[in-house]
Order: structure tokens, then sequence, then C-alpha cells
């Protein structure tokens, strides 16, 4: 459980970072522009570390779900929304709306009876 605390608040700590470097970013290249930076280069990082730690044993997409598919979609939104509500709220209040936002979601959506979560 101390593992999972510690990579969470790493996590959040990069999310911090990120947004401030998208937010500096769209002000010179556009809000499109940088998240198909963002997102671009995140493909390629993800990629390139997946292939080195865990080999291509793990590359089984024919047994992926369709409607998996579409989760580089919800990056794009993710990334977008950000960056606009950064460029009219500001980075601080910006992004606790959206801790906010995520974490009522996230007890929304863990409702067993709900989308496609399940207790276990």
């Amino acid at each position: 459980m101390t593992l999972g605390i510690i990579i969470a608040l790493i996590a959040g700590s990069f999310v911090a970072m990120q947004v401030v470097f998208n937010s500096r970013m769209g002000e010179h290249t556009g809000s499109w522009l940088t998240t198909t930076i963002v997102l671009g280069l995140g493909a390629i990082a993800s990629l390139t570390i997946s292939l080195l730690v865990e080999g291509t044993g793990g590359y089984h997409l024919e047994n992926m779900k369709g409607w998996y598919w579409i989760s580089g979609a919800i990056g794009v939104g993710v990334v977008f929304s950000l960056m606009q509500g950064i460029k009219f709220l500001g980075p601080t209040f910006s992004t606790s709306i959206v801790l906010t936002s995520q974490l009522s979601f996230a007890l929304f959506m863990g409702f067993p009876w709900l989308f496609w979560t399940r207790e276990d």
C-alpha cells in the first residue's frame, strides 16, 4: 500500500508539471498543436519504454475490446480541456476544479452497476 501511495504522489507531481509545460507550450504553438506534440511524444516514449522493459510479449491487440480504442480520443480531450481551463482560469484554480471533477467522476464510476467497473 505504501508503494501505491508513493507512486500516486509521483503521478500527481507529474500531472502538475505537465499542466505547466502544456500551458507554456500552448502560448507559442496553440492548443491543438500542443495537444498533438504532447500526445505524440508521450506515445513514442511509452512505446519505447514498453519495448525496452516488457518486450513484445504483451502486444496482443487482437484480444482488445473495440471500445478500448477510444482511449486516445479521451486523452486528446484531457490535454485540450486542461489547456483551455488554464487559459481561462489559471493553473491553480483550473487544476483544483479538474481534481474535484476527477474524484467525483471516479466515485460515480466506482459503483459496480455502472459502466465497465466491477467489484472484486
